[in-house]
């Protein structure tokens, strides 16, 4: 009976080990790797790992899934081939996939690829850069080494990422590296970092950013619409930001600039309505014009360089409320109310037009020049609508084509300190009369140029010449009668003492 019992028994378990071998089998013919190419299109699938693997041209087939016959459930890990430069598949309804492998670095990606898979934490960059997810923290870190091209898990569907950080060793934010940053509450740069690409932080909503040491090149847009932000400082290092770099910062209160910053470009810092002051260094060589568009708190403006290329094109359009502007030691002062621009600081006033500007050519109406020896060519000549010009009486020249087309001037008073008045000063100034000294240059200027000329004091020399003989003759005849009279007096004195001593 024992030995029929052990029989069955080990008849059962053979029965049992057949089976479950069979069982075996028919799970690993079931989790085979399948393999094919859709549209040159390369990709396999292991269903025993759920990773799915793609190469070649990986267009955004909608249709993808159905033509390879994968459920998109059961991807778990995506591989991408090396030579993937763009991957565009449509990973719809791929919600298990954690692990994204890139064998290139520098795959790139359409902007809602990864949009769906909403468990996706791990992405590997080649083989020098991860992008790793921390739903604990809601922070997306970047580590490794190099350049970063592009981010995933930004992307990703209802992503809650409030920190960016980017750790030492990276080099590089790429022009296509963009996050999704309306979230972003703070960003952690490391001290590595060289370059910011385009719209890397775009509507990040950070109040301040610590940019590290290192950092030479900041990208168009890369941090317009970040509408907290209050201060921005570029270090030392900063030579180049691009076009909109700070645009729509609305809360910027305060910035200040690299000094091996070389130009502000197009729209650089447009839309910043709580910006009041501005100074740019000396070796900003290059504004453009509308680098502070629509800034509507902007009234002071301190350009080092007083010559600053296409500043000179700047507009009243762009600057609404700018009333002071300092251009190299030239100070200018501007009452809107009254239409008054004032100039002084320096001795010799050059690239004026610049500054007649940014106030508006047509909205000033008074011109006053303190302190200057020296007024050249073209500073005012296209101040058509201003009536009254005062020049101090350090004047000594006067550029060419200085007050051209002042065609509302009616008189100008030009002391007689002025050695030289330049060719066409004065031109098209039809209602102009010049008022001077007679004798001096602005005399003589007048008169060579046709301009009505108004004599404001005769000269003391010339005064003095034609009465001299008279004041001669005058004289002569004072002494005579001085003498005169002592002489009666003598004699007088005489003929008293000669009585007494009779």
């Amino acid at each position: 009976m024992k030995k029929i019992t052990k029989k069955i028994i080990i008849i059962a378990v053979t029965i049992a080990l057949a089976i479950l071998m069979q069982a075996i089998v028919a799970k690993q013919v079931k989790a085979e790797v399948t393999s094919g190419e859709i549209k040159d299109m390369k990709w396999s699938f292991d269903s025993a790992t759920g990773t799915l693997t793609v190469s070649g041209e990986t267009k955004k087939y909608t249709d993808f899934f159905e033509a390879i016959k994968v459920n998109p459930k059961d991807v778990k890990v995506i591989k991408v081939g090396k030579d993937v430069d763009y991957l565009e598949v449509n990973f719809n309804k791929c919600e298990n996939v954690t692990t994204l492998e890139l064998e290139s670095e520098k795959t790139l990606k359409s902007g809602d690829v990864m949009y769906p898979c909403k468990k996706l934490t791990t992405v590997k960059h080649g083989e020098n850069l991860v992008e790793k997810y921390d739903a604990d923290s809601k922070t997306l870190t970047f580590s490794g080494k190099g350049t970063i091209y592009s981010s995933f898990i930004s992307d990703v569907e209802d992503a809650k990422i409030e920190t960016i950080k980017i750790e030492d060793g990276i080099t590089e934010i790429g022009e296509r590296a963009k996050f999704n940053n309306y979230g972003i509450t703070k960003i952690v740069l490391p001290e590595s970092l060289t370059t910011i690409g385009a719209s890397a932080f775009t509507g990040a909503n950070i109040e301040s950013i610590e940019l590290p040491s290192k950092v030479e090149k900041i990208g168009y847009a890369a941090f317009s619409s970040c509408s907290k932000l209050k201060k921005i400082e570029l270090p030392d290092s900063v030579e180049e930001i691009g076009d909109n770099c700070f645009e729509d910062c609305e809360q910027l209160e305060e910035i200040k600039l690299s000094l091996k910053l070389e130009e502000i470009p197009t729209q650089c810092f447009a839309y910043c309505d709580n910006l009041k002051e501005v100074t740019l260094p000396k070796n900003i060589k290059e504004m453009a014009p509308s680098a502070f568009y629509n800034c509507e708190k902007l009234t002071k403006l301190t350009i080092e360089n007083a010559e600053c290329e296409n500043s000179s094109y700047f507009d009243s359009s762009y600057i609404k409320n700018l009333t002071d502007l300092k251009m190299g030691d030239i100070q200018y002062k501007f009452d809107q109310e009254n239409g008054t621009l004032e100039v002084s600081g320096s001795k010799k006033i050059v690239n004026a037009d610049s500054a007649t500007y940014a106030f508006g050519q047509s909205g000033i109406k008074t011109l006053i020049i303190k302190d200057a020896e020296e007024i050249g060519n073209e500073c005012f000549n296209r101040l058509s609508e201003v009536e009254k010009v005062e020049l101090p009486d350090s004047l000594k020249t006067i550029g060419e084509e200085c007050f051209q087309g002042l065609g509302k001037l009616s008189e100008i008073t030009i002391s007689k300190n002025v050695e030289k008045i330049g060719k066409d000063s004065f031109k098209e100034c039809e209602k102009l009369t010049i008022k001077a000294e007679e004798g001096s240059e602005a005399q003589s200027f007048a008169e060579d140029n046709d301009i009505d000329f108004e004599v404001t004091k005769k000269s003391l020399a010339k005064e003095f010449s034609k009465y001299l003989p008279i004041i001669i003759g005058c004289a002569i005849g004072g002494i005579l009668f001085i003498v005169l009279i002592v002489v009666i007096i003598i004699v007088v004195v005489k003929s008293k003492k000669k009585k007494q001593a009779a």
